[in-house]
């Protein structure tokens, strides 16, 4: 639940039980360590995403800018990250500003509203996201150029992604029913986003050894700071440092985070589903007291069997002269 939580609060669309990676930036998707992503648009090549394959109406695309799953920030990032803020760009771009030191990666842009339509004026091209911060809209129509696209759900606060737009294209948002429209237009700098990206896989966690509870991985922190994963938090985590168990720290309410002190560090992370062990004991339990039953039930069966066999051999001998008599 905290994990979908802090999705929304990234601006990807989420509900009481699930979460979608619509309204996902390319920030948003490296942090969450997504490296592939499959399509039925297109995102044109450039520095952030490159095509792999494609098959009939679906292409897969590299993350070229894809975290890894550690890397350094700096100290206290789990106190000053501002997840709470009014909208996903602003906790998008307070992350970039305390852990790589760059600008916004969601600028924001002019727009005219009249009515219940919004017009956004470009200045240069680029992705263009949308947020919706009047929650009792709940169905937009973005048109892009010719291009029209209907967006439902609105009211869960997620990023609605226009796509990449053009200097020459009319672009605009409007509410289905009539609706005043009120919300905020933002183009994504890749710009920022490489600077970014640049400066936090400087410090990685190099991965060495891995399986489905264990992970293995060294990082060398260029000084004291705060080891970011993209690892979930969960009761049942045992972490070492340099094979002293160590107190994670939680960050984002979400994730795990191991401060480190300056210099090369190997880093292991046991899981143990919680209540594991609980559940062994209650199902030997029940075993044993399966086998109990089993092996007394045998036993009176067998107390009956023995009871019953004198009584049978008495009643013998009268039924042989009968037969005889038959005979």
């Amino acid at each position: 639940a905290k994990i979908s939580q802090f999705y929304k609060k990234l601006g990807m669309e989420g509900n009481t039980n699930a979460t979608a990676m619509t309204g996902a930036t390319p920030l948003a998707m490296s942090m969450l360590n997504v490296k592939y992503l499959l399509s039925t648009g297109t995102i044109p090549e450039s520095e952030l995403f490159s095509a792999l394959d494609k098959q009939e109406d679906v292409t897969l695309y590299e993350n070229v800018t894809a975290l890894p799953i550690g890397f350094m920030v700096p100290m206290g990032l789990d106190t000053q990250w501002n997840t709470e803020a009014s909208s996903p760009a602003a906790v998008q771009n307070s992350f970039v500003h305390l852990a790589a030191g760059t600008d916004d990666v969601l600028v924001v842009v002019d727009t005219d509203i009249s009515g219940d339509t919004m017009t956004v004026n470009l200045e240069e091209p680029g992705r263009v996201y949308i947020h919706i911060t009047d929650s009792s809209i709940d169905e937009v129509t973005a048109k892009v150029g010719l291009t029209s696209k209907n967006f439902k759900n609105v009211k869960r606060g997620y990023l609605l992604d226009l796509g990449e737009c053009e200097l020459d294209e009319l672009i605009t948002v409007s509410t289905t029913d009539g609706t005043p429209i009120n919300g905020t237009a933002y183009i994504f700098s890749p710009e920022a986003m490489l600077e970014a990206a640049d400066a936090l896989e400087d410090e990685p966690l190099v991965i060495c050894d891995k399986s489905d509870t264990h992970l293995e991985g060294t990082v060398t922190a260029k000084e004291d700071g705060l080891l970011f994963t993209s690892i979930p938090y969960e009761a049942g985590y045992t972490i070492t440092v340099d094979g002293e168990t160590v107190a994670p720290v939680v960050i984002a309410k979400a994730f795990i985070g191991i401060p480190l002190t300056a210099g090369e560090h190997t880093i292991t992370f046991d899981y143990t589903p919680a209540g594991m062990y609980l559940g062994w004991i209650i199902s030997l339990a029940s075993i044993g007291v399966l086998a109990l039953y089993l092996l007394v039930s045998g036993m009176m069966n067998s107390h009956r069997r023995k009871k019953a066999a004198p009584a049978e051999a008495a009643a013998a001998p009268d039924a042989a002269p009968k037969q005889e008599e038959n005979a």
